[in-house]
This record gives C-alpha cells, structure tokens and sequence, in this order.
C-alpha cells in the first residue's frame, strides 16, 4: 500500500501580529490538519512570535538573516514532510486546502501547485470580492514568461523537487521574484507546475496595489527574466505560450494591466497619506 503523503505548511513572519492569527486560525479550521506547521521568525519586533507560540499545533523557528527568501529557506530546511506548503502571513486558506494539496500531488508527476485568490475587486473597499485578479495575474505572469508560475503566497513544492534546485536559488531579493526564481528553476529541470482551483484562498491585503510597491514588483519582474536569461535556465524550459497566441495575449492583456496601473497611481496620494499616518496596516491590508 502507498504511504500517505504527508504536508508541512511554512510562513515566514515579519512584524505580522495585525494579522498573523487570521492566517492560523484557518489552519486550525482544516478539514485535514497540516503534519507540521512552521513559523519562521525572521527579526520581528512585534508580538508575531507570542501569538504563534499561542497555537499547539505550530512550531516557532527563528532566522536571523534579514529577508524573505532567507527566512523561506530555513522552513524549507527544518519541515520534514513529502510536500511543503509556503503562504504568507495573510493568506487565509480554505477549509479544504490541505486535503486538495495532497490530492494534486498524487500525480507523482506534479512538482508544485499552486492557486488563485479572492481578493477586494475594487481599490480599498473591502466589498466585493474576487479571483479575477489573480487569474489575471496568472495569465498574464505565463504571458510574459513563456511558462506557469508559483505564486508564494499560496504555493506547494514536492520536497525532493526542492532538493534539487535549492543550490541553485537566487539569494538576492532585490534581483529576482523568489517565487519566480523558484518556478524558473523548477521548469528549467523539467519539473511540471500546476494551478488549482481546489487550492484557492483569501486575502485582504492591497500592499502590491501600492504604486510605489507596484512598480518596484514591475522592475523586479524584468530583472528576474534576465537573470534567468543570463544563467541559461530558458534553454532548458518547453514554453507553451509562443508565438501569435503569446501575441494575442499580449494585446489583450494591455489595456486591463494600463487600468490597474492608472487605479494604483490615482490612489497613490490618500495611500501615501494614511501611511503617514501610520495606519498602512489597516489600509493596505
């Protein structure tokens, strides 16, 4: 008989006690609780740790180098399960999401899944919600790179696909999207990604709405495709967005990216106004 897969899920956490407990309540809800839950403490100077510690059912490490991959990398080095579940701090998971995860990958062929959210349809209103963003980042994230990504907000890596690319991860936050890295480089190894429905969660953060945010994510967007040009990992890849259909895409994308960026940049000065203030935390998320 087939031994049952097994699934750590890791957060790492930054000054994220405004809403780190959503995040772990929504474990704690699972239909199917996690083998393992992993809260990796990167520097926090808020209570992050106390609340954490606060949940049996989460294991608290620390990382002392500054930085999101950093901190990624030491819960990817402790977990001890089949398949590593990564989701930020504000990712609210759906009651389902540990059970759909381990269904997915019993295609052994699967290396990573990863799946849209429901997110605020419009800028800073906190009704409705929708996955229309997400899927339009997804679409349009294949567009420009020829291939399927990972989003790090929501994502899960069979672990000994890890193993193979984890000496290869880029380590400089300020040169590459590390989810992005992290979905090259598997597709650079031949490793298939998939994108679920079934792995679908909730956030009400807007911090990438952010114009500032928004186009520093832009630039490290084309800095993480040249990197990825420079070190060869697309001679590997089988694209499967080419030619007039990327084209097309293309086209079609423009104007809806033109209209989320003009929304970003017209709010940019009551953004800039209520960070100010100091109440980015409630306003962006």
């Amino acid at each position: 008989m087939k031994k049952a897969l097994t699934l750590s899920i890791i957060i790492p956490v930054y000054n994220e006690a405004h809403r780190l407990n959503f995040c772990l309540d929504a474990i704690a809800a699972q239909d199917e609780m996690p083998d393992e839950v992993i809260v990796v403490d990167n520097n926090s100077s808020d209570n992050s740790v106390v609340i954490a510690s606060s949940y049996p059912f989460v294991r608290v490490v620390h990382e002392k180098k500054q930085g999101l991959i950093f901190a990624r990398d030491r819960g990817f080095s402790v977990a001890k399960s089949d398949i590593l579940g990564r989701i930020d701090a504000d990712s609210i998971i759906n009651p389902e999401w540990v059970n759909n995860v381990k269904v997915i990958f019993k295609d052994n062929s699967v290396a990573g899944a990863t799946g849209p959210s429901y997110s605020l349809l419009l800028p800073r209103i906190r009704w409705p919600m929708t996955m229309i963003w997400s899927q339009l980042y997804f679409i349009w994230s294949h567009v420009y790179y020829g291939v399927p990504l990972l989003w790090g907000a929501n994502m899960a890596v069979r672990a000994t696909a890890w193993q193979d690319i984890k000496k290869d991860v880029c380590k400089d936050a300020t040169v590459v999207h590390e989810d992005q890295d992290i979905s090259l480089l598997l597709h650079s190894h031949d490793k298939k990604l998939v994108n679920s429905k079934t792995m679908f969660f909730t956030s009400y953060s807007q911090a990438q709405h952010y114009f500032p945010k928004l186009i520093y994510y832009s630039r490290l967007r084309n800095e993480t495709r040249s990197y990825h040009r420079q070190r060869g990992s697309f001679k590997t890849m089988q694209l499967d967005y080419y030619g007039l259909k990327r084209f097309l895409l293309f086209a079609i994308g423009w104007p809806i990216i033109a209209l989320f960026y003009i929304a970003s940049f017209l709010m940019w000065p009551l953004d800039a106004f209520v960070t100010a203030l100091g109440k980015q935390d409630s306003w962006l998320s």
